[in-house]
């Protein structure tokens, strides 16, 4: 289902049903994951060096994190409002890898 594209910026307060955030565009670099990692208090190997598996993988709440629509440069919240994310889904196909550049559509 194709939205509605806007390049001008929106608050969530006034979203219509079908609008596009512009996509939000970040690279992992390992401070990133390593700063996440702390805030976590999550220590697993596979989240901080290559393992037999392959390359360090980004932590995949920090993907959550990153992918809601208030991270996209089109979202902006006017003075005295503000927003809450209560619920996602997700599928995570493959791990992504630190070092790596992620694209979050901002739908």
């Amino acid at each position: 289902m194709g939205g509605a594209k806007v390049n001008e910026k929106s608050g969530g307060h006034n979203v219509q049903i079908g609008y596009e955030y512009t996509p939000l565009e970040f690279l992992v670099t390992p401070e990133l994951n390593q700063q996440y990692l702390y805030a976590e208090e999550e220590f697993h190997v596979r989240y901080v060096q290559e393992t037999e598996i392959g390359p360090a993988i980004v932590h995949p709440a920090l993907i959550l994190n990153m992918s809601n629509d208030s991270r996209s440069p089109s979202f902006y919240l006017p003075p005295g409002v503000s927003g809450l994310h209560a619920r996602d889904e997700a599928f995570f196909y493959n791990p992504a890898r630190v070092g790596r550049s992620l694209k979050s559509p901002g739908r």
